[in-house]
């Protein structure tokens, strides 16, 4: 039960940083802001520093918000990753091609 949850929270957190990287695209649609700069690389450290110089307050709250996201992302993907290594059922689906921790607990719980 415990883990089923573990991976329902993670999978909220990334849905809810999905939603303010695209609140963002909309706000820099409606001002007319190119983002051709970093097509490619969406969301990197360079590309939120170009963002923050447009002084929006919008913006910059919602990058805020991911940047806080993303550290939480990181911590309970980290404790997955401890609990997919001591699980021996995610063990071995691990081995199987493309099944990393993630998906490995995800079908385990």
């Amino acid at each position: 039960m415990e883990l089923r949850e573990l991976v329902r929270h993670r999978a909220a957190i990334v849905r809810m940083r999905t939603k303010l990287k695209s609140k963002i695209h909309s706000i820099m649609f409606m001002k007319g802001i190119s983002i051709s700069y970093v097509s490619t690389h969406l969301f990197t450290k360079g590309y939120s520093e170009k963002l923050k110089e447009h002084n929006d307050y919008r913006i910059n709250g919602c990058l805020h918000i991911i940047e806080s996201l993303n550290d939480e992302i990181n911590t309970v993907s980290k404790k997955m990753l401890l609990l997919a290594q001591e699980d021996e059922m995610a063990k071995l689906l691990m081995t199987i091609p493309g099944i990393g921790y993630y998906s490995a607990l995800l079908i385990v719980s």
